[in-house]
């Protein structure tokens, strides 16, 4: 496995993430607020050091654990076609990173602007990986991995295919509704909802023709 060529967009995102906290820190106060009240009042900080440094370290671990465990996966789980639509994945992680980065470490307690920024890198997120997450093998690293969507190829073809199509739509519809009001309650629905909706129709639609998506 060539970890450079199989990685090359997560580690372009990872370098970006990098630069981009390199570039922001010497604006940074001596403490970033982290945590806000239901009122979007700040009421948790950590210094700036430990603040810049959280996003890109978790980053940089996905990245790491994500070959740990391909290397790791049976042969029959090796996604060996799978590499270019695995790295796109990792890389929309790392753009939503780059927002979440920006949004965290700009915001100074201003809870619209930090959920603004955190709004865009979810839809991106979404419309990235609602591209590829469908042309992803079937595997226990990434993906709707469920009892009714590993059942067989074509079941993770079908539920992961349905997916992609929601994921597209809740990004665009976020993108959209940036552009009139800024709500993390409308991001955290479309995000969970883009996921949550084709898995439960793809369970239902497997309860009734079970036969369809028998191991193949």
């Amino acid at each position: 496995m060539n970890i450079i060529a199989d990685n090359r967009l997560g580690l372009f995102a990872l370098v970006a993430l990098t630069a981009l906290t390199l570039f922001l820190y010497g604006q940074l106060p001596a403490e970033i607020p982290i945590n806000f009240s239901i009122s979007g009042e700040s009421t948790e900080y950590l210094t700036k050091s430990i603040a810049a440094i959280l996003i890109p370290g978790a980053y940089a671990l996905t990245l790491i654990l994500a070959n740990i465990i391909i290397a790791m996966s049976p042969e029959k789980f090796a996604m060996l076609q799978s590499k270019r639509a695995l790295d796109s994945m990792v890389f929309a992680i790392g753009v939503l990173m780059c927002f979440l980065q920006y949004a965290i470490l700009l915001h100074a307690g201003e809870f619209e602007f930090f959920v603004r920024y955190f709004s865009l890198g979810t839809a991106i997120f979404l419309i990235i990986g609602g591209n590829v997450i469908g042309k992803i093998e079937r595997n226990f690293v990434i993906g709707l991995r469920f009892p009714w969507t590993m059942d067989s190829d074509a079941a993770w073809r079908h539920s992961h295919r349905a997916a992609g199509k929601s994921m597209v739509a809740a990004g665009v519809l976020l993108i959209l509704s940036n552009f009139f009001i800024v709500n993390l309650w409308i991001t955290v629905s479309l995000l969970a909802g883009s996921i949550a909706i084709p898995i439960f129709w793809f369970g239902i639609e497997r309860k009734r023709n079970p036969e369809k998506w028998k191991e193949n």
